[in-house]
C-alpha cells in the first residue's frame, strides 16, 4: 500500500528566481540643460537637432502622442499656423510691398543718405575723428528722390502698405498664442511626469528660446523611451540574481512512500 505526502510549502518571503529584472523608480527630469540642442553629441541628439530644425511641427505634434496620446496631425498643424505659415506669409507681404512700391514712404536709399549727412558719418563708416580736412567722396554725389507722400502713392501701393501692417499684427498674436500654447503643453509635460520647473519658467523658455525648448522636450520623450503616455526610462541591460540563490515555491510533486 502506497499514499502521498506533500512537503510544506516555503515562505513567499524565501522566494527569489533567477531572472528576475531589478527595477527602480526612474527619476523624471530634462535631458541635459536648456542649451544643449544637440544633448551629448550623439547620434539621436544630432538627429533631434536636425529634426527640431528642419521640420519642427512634426517634432511637436509627435511629442504630443508620445506623452498624451493626442492627435499627430492636428498639433502639427496648429504649430505650423502658429508660426511658421504666419511668417512666411509675412513676407510674403513684406516683398509684395517691395515689387507694388519701390519708392514707398519707407525709402532705404534716401534714409542712407540722410544718415551720410550727419555730422558723425565718420563713425558710421568706421573712421575716426581728425583734425583735417574731411574727406571729400570722388566723383558727384547724386541725390535721390525724396519718398512719395501717401496720397500721392498708387492704390495698389496703399492696399499693399496696409495689408502688410494688419499681416504684421497677425504675426505678433499668432507668435504670443504659439508661446502661450506650448508653454502650457510643456507644463503639462512636466507635471504628468514630475520634472521640477515652474510655469512662470515655462513661459520664458518658450519666448526667449523655442527651439531649445523643442529639442529639449523631443530628446526627454526619446531618450526615457516614453510610449502611450508612460515614461519607461532609458534602456538598460537588466541585472539577474545568481544562479546558486535560486528558490522556486508552489506545489512540489508528490512523494510515494511505499511500505
Amino acid at each position: 500500500m502506497a499514499y502521498t505526502e506533500e512537503e510544506p510549502l516555503l515562505k513567499p518571503q524565501a522566494q527569489q528566481v533567477t531572472g528576475d529584472v531589478a527595477l527602480e523608480q526612474p527619476v523624471a527630469e530634462w535631458d541635459q540643460h536648456l542649451l544643449a540642442c544637440c544633448g551629448t553629441g550623439d547620434m539621436q541628439g544630432c538627429a533631434t537637432f536636425s529634426l527640431v530644425h528642419i521640420l519642427p511641427c512634426v517634432a511637436f505634434g509627435h511629442n504630443l502622442k508620445r506623452a498624451f496620446q493626442k492627435s499627430f496631425l492636428l498639433h502639427a498643424f496648429i504649430y505650423f499656423a502658429l508660426f511658421i505659415f504666419s511668417a512666411h506669409l509675412f513676407l510674403g507681404a513684406n516683398n509684395m510691398q517691395a515689387v507694388v512700391c519701390p519708392h514707398g514712404p519707407i525709402d532705404e536709399v534716401s534714409l542712407a543718405h540722410h544718415l551720410e549727412e550727419r555730422p558723425h558719418r565718420k563713425l558710421l563708416h568706421g573712421h575716426h575723428e581728425h583734425d583735417g580736412p574731411p574727406h571729400e567722396p570722388h566723383g558727384p554725389h547724386p541725390h535721390p528722390p525724396p519718398p512719395t507722400p501717401w496720397e500721392d502713392l498708387t492704390p495698389e501701393c496703399q492696399v499693399a502698405i496696409v495689408g502688410k501692417s494688419v499681416i504684421a499684427v497677425w504675426m505678433v498674436l499668432c507668435f504670443l498664442a504659439g508661446v502661450a500654447y506650448c508653454a502650457y503643453r510643456r507644463t503639462q509635460l512636466r507635471e504628468k511626469f514630475g520634472i521640477a520647473g515652474s510655469r512662470f519658467g515655462d513661459c520664458c523658455t518658450w519666448l526667449w528660446c523655442g527651439p531649445c525648448a523643442l529639442c529639449q522636450e523631443t530628446r526627454t520623450l526619446w531618450t526615457n523611451n516614453v510610449e502611450d503616455g508612460v515614461w519607461r526610462g532609458p534602456a538598460q541591460l537588466p541585472t539577474t540574481c545568481p544562479p546558486q540563490a535560486q528558490f522556486v515555491t508552489g506545489t512540489p510533486a508528490p512523494k510515494q512512500i511505499e511500505y
